[in-house]
């Protein structure tokens, strides 16, 4: 699904874009599984391995140097999956018949994982759950304020 809409989107993207003639975009290639689970692995391991911007991550400086990223996918075709991630058609929205149209761009890969993850995982008897609410003021239209919350964090 993912792939599909990779290459649905930097198709489109690359037609309605008047691109320059040395452009990057000009590159691009259509993408497969295998080509993302690099990318998604290298994303990964990106939160492991922490370096103060992307391009450090390819740098031939031997200061900076981390030779699996070179070795595992190039820094162009990386930048170039990470323009053009997609998870959905944006032709095929539709505001008003939209179930959570502020999640329309991420709402099939929802609904594809959490199909999966009840297929995997059933839950037992004696189950668990924790309610953690942090702090948070951002500009989110959909975020839970508990006032008394923010108190007892104080």
């Amino acid at each position: 699904m993912i792939v599909q809409e990779t290459n649905r989107y930097a198709e489109q993207y690359i037609h309605k874009t008047v691109c320059k003639e040395g452009s990057c975009w000009k590159k691009w290639t259509e993408t497969n599984v295998e080509q993302l689970r690099l990318f998604f692995a290298v994303l990964l391991l990106q939160g492991v391995i922490k370096k103060p911007e992307q391009e450090h991550y390819w740098s031939k400086r031997q200061t900076l140097s981390t030779p699996i990223f070179t070795k595992v996918i190039g820094r162009n075709r990386f930048l170039l999956l990470m323009k053009f991630l997609h998870f959905t058609n944006n032709e095929e929205f539709d505001k008003d018949r939209h179930p959570w149209p502020k999640l329309n761009k991420i709402y099939e890969l929802i609904e594809y994982l959490q199909r999966k993850f009840r297929e995997v995982y059933i839950p037992g008897k004696n189950l668990s759950l924790d309610e953690c609410l942090m702090k948070f003021k951002g500009r989110l239209k959909w975020k839970m304020y508990i006032a008394k919350k923010e108190q007892d964090m104080a």
